[in-house]
């Protein structure tokens, strides 16, 4: 019996996994899956077809308004 291998990249954009034929696989997720990091204020990250997270764009936050 052998070690399981380590199969996880660390890519959110990717699905990880052990094929009995190719060995470790990672494929890229859908495009437009989300990879996001849990804050809403610095844009939206999605998935691309090669695999890789991008930002999406930050929220505007200024209002114009100096009181606030």
């Amino acid at each position: 019996s052998g070690v399981a291998p380590d199969i996880d990249d660390g890519n959110p954009c990717t699905l990880d996994f052990c094929s009995a034929t190719d060995g470790v696989v990672h494929q890229p997720r859908p495009v437009g899956s989300s990879c996001g990091d849990g804050d809403l204020c610095n844009g939206v990250e999605v998935c691309l077809a090669n695999g890789e997270c991008v930002r999406g764009t930050p929220l505007v936050v200024d209002d114009g308004n100096p009181c606030t």
